[in-house]
């Protein structure tokens, strides 16, 4: 063996007489969306190396980390979760842990995590922070007059329900990231029907729902319907010829529905497996829009999907989020239409609930939005932070832009440098995990710290100098709005 030089600082690889590099050790990063597909690797978890805590969550289908703290916080949604956190400690706190209980939760997961929260015998207090527009109502349940709960900063929160429900990014339009967006107002958004949106939809909005007859697919139809969105068509292979509450006709496949009903947009919501060849279908029917909710995607099926979106001129919202809304025109996806408002204030999000959070700080304080997007927190999605802030930019109905980012990655230090070069609105910015200890995955599969560009205090830096206010808090939105308006 001898020792080769790496750099002018002298430090050595180690190397055989042939050159060959030895790898003293490794370190191997798996994608747990794979695990299903790979049960070989799954069995090599030893979970011995593992919490005791943090084994039994995952047992239970919850997102857990245990941290140093004292304040157990139980939370729906990933991007909601690290803010809390952040708000525990910004109060002078210290959080006990990071706890998800997903999006679309349940009270048995729900007593999964307050078994686990209690078991800690550092846990002193316990924040619930859940936001109910999407976990806590039955099918067609309506909110009670009156209703209201407290968000961590004091201001009035959603209205409460009164049931519970059982049961760095690769940029898909290469080096154009920093020209004015084709998909903004007066754009093309895509091959076939789907030509002229504003903020990629509006009351011409054809939608196909893929997965129409499932729990989540049925469900959030019935939402969407009820908002106003014209749905079309949906589509589930093998119930081809029947209605959908008597009303909207199924079809066995994309092409199908696009011929037949002049469909210019799909919403997905198929089970993870079939997630890919569903976004491949709707993009060979032509679909100039794509809004994946689905999560759980393997990062290797995205590496195939995007290029081949490119390749047919379609634009991915997503995977893994809420989709969007334009309020009073017509909303795609899983964000509540009751907490939205008309009005000229862009946001683009990668969370979810947190999104949820801010939107309600906004219409409570009479700020409505243009368009809420929702682009997702994986590795890889298809439509950036760039793409959203150009189309709010050529947007003659947005005045200023709310960008909500997170730990993981450097999206949002490059829509600095977009800001920076082409903005000429107003930008209002949050960064959620600032309390996120490095080297863990804080439930989305984007938000994880490896080096210091993906600390929350690297991006809030980046957003204060290219002049973007930067929220410490949500509550801190509507301030920092008057300020800049």
């Amino acid at each position: 063996m001898r020792w080769a030089p790496r750099s002018p600082r002298s430090t050595r690889w180690p190397r055989r007489p042939n050159g060959q590099v030895i790898a003293l050790d490794a370190k191997v990063v798996i994608d747990d969306n794979e695990l299903e597909r790979h049960p070989e690797i799954a069995a090599l978890r030893d979970a011995t190396a593992e919490a005791p805590s943090e084994v039994a969550a995952r047992e239970a289908g919850l997102t857990f980390i245990k941290l140093e703290g004292s304040v157990g916080c139980c939370v729906n949604g990933a991007g909601l979760a690290m803010a809390t956190m952040d708000l525990v400690k910004y109060y002078g706190g210290e959080p006990a842990n990071f706890l998800d209980i997903g999006g679309s939760s349940n009270p048995r997961k729900v007593v999964d995590a307050l078994r686990i929260i209690t078991a800690d015998p550092t846990v002193r207090a316990i924040l619930f922070n859940i936001f109910g527009g999407i976990t806590l109502r039955r099918r067609g349940e309506r909110h009670r007059r009156g209703d209201a709960t407290a968000s961590l900063d004091g201001a009035p929160r959603h209205p409460a329900h009164r049931h519970q429900r059982g049961a760095r990014r690769p940029d898909p339009h290469g080096g154009r990231v920093f020209r004015p967006h084709r998909h903004g107002r007066g754009g093309e958004a895509g091959r076939g029907a789907g030509r002229g949106m504003s903020v990629f939809l509006d009351q011409n909005t054809r939608l196909v729902v893929q997965g129409i007859t499932g729990r989540d697919g049925s469900f959030h139809t019935r939402q969407m319907i009820s908002y106003g969105t014209k749905v079309v068509a949906g589509v589930t292979p093998g119930k081809g010829g029947q209605l959908f509450d008597g009303v909207v006709p199924i079809f066995d496949t994309v092409a199908d529905a696009v011929r037949e009903t002049r469909a210019n947009t799909a919403v997905i919501y198929v089970p993870a497996a079939a997630a890919a060849s569903a976004v491949f279908e709707a993009a060979d029917a032509g679909l100039g829009l794509v809004v994946c909710i689905t999560e759980g995607i393997p990062v290797l099926d995205m590496t195939r999907v995007l290029p081949y979106l490119h390749e047919r001129g379609a634009r991915l919202i997503g995977p893994n989020c809420p989709g969007l809304i334009s309020p009073g025109k017509s909303k795609v996806g899983i964000i509540p239409g009751n907490i939205c408002q008309p009005g000229r204030i862009g946001v683009v999000s990668r969370s979810g609930t947190l999104t949820y959070e801010i939107v309600h700080q906004l219409s409570t304080q009479g700020y409505g939005q243009s368009t809420c997007i929702g682009i997702g927190g994986d590795p890889l999605i298809g439509t950036s932070f760039i793409h959203c802030l150009s189309a709010f930019q050529a947007d003659a109905e947005t005045d200023a832009v709310v960008m909500i980012g997170e730990i993981g990655g450097t999206d949002e230090q490059q829509a600095a440098e977009f800001v920076t070069q082409a903005m000429t609105k107003p930008v209002i910015g949050f960064v959620a995990g600032q309390t996120a200890p490095p080297g863990r995955r804080m439930g989305h599969a984007g938000a994880i710290i490896s080096g210091s560009s993906g600390t929350a205090a690297e991006k809030m830096a980046a957003l204060e100098r290219a002049g973007i206010s930067v929220m410490r808090r949500p509550a801190d939105v509507v301030p920092l709005l008057k300020e800049r308006l």
